[in-house]
């Protein structure tokens, strides 16, 4: 959880591919940038506390969900535990295994 972790999903170097990505997988949904990815000053805002998310060196990152006690990214649904986005997501995403994720690639690790 990100109240108890000091951790972002960043810095995201393929934002616009990602973007082109996504759109394709949501026909007809207009999808914009901020809709994905959070900049160094709306998210330097966000988590005044944590030292990640005061680090410009960490953005671009991807959009977390708010309105979860977790906090993960936009795109995990934590009802069915899956990456809504996982043949579109950015290189970040792709070369790092989130605690959510890993069950994926691996299911011995659940």
């Amino acid at each position: 959880m990100i109240s108890e972790r000091d951790w972002i999903i960043g810095p995201i170097s393929d934002t616009h591919e990602t973007l082109e990505r996504v759109k394709k997988l949501f026909p007809g949904v207009e999808i914009e940038w901020d809709d994905l990815f959070i900049s160094f000053d709306e998210g330097s805002k966000m988590f005044p506390e944590k030292s990640n998310w005061q680090n410009p060196e960490m953005y671009p990152c991807m959009r977390v969900n708010t309105n979860s006690i977790n906090k993960p990214c936009i795109f995990f649904n934590e009802f069915l535990r899956c990456c809504q986005i996982y043949d579109a997501r950015p290189q970040t995403c792709s070369s790092y295994k989130c605690e959510y994720l890993r069950e994926l690639d691996d299911p011995s690790q659940s």
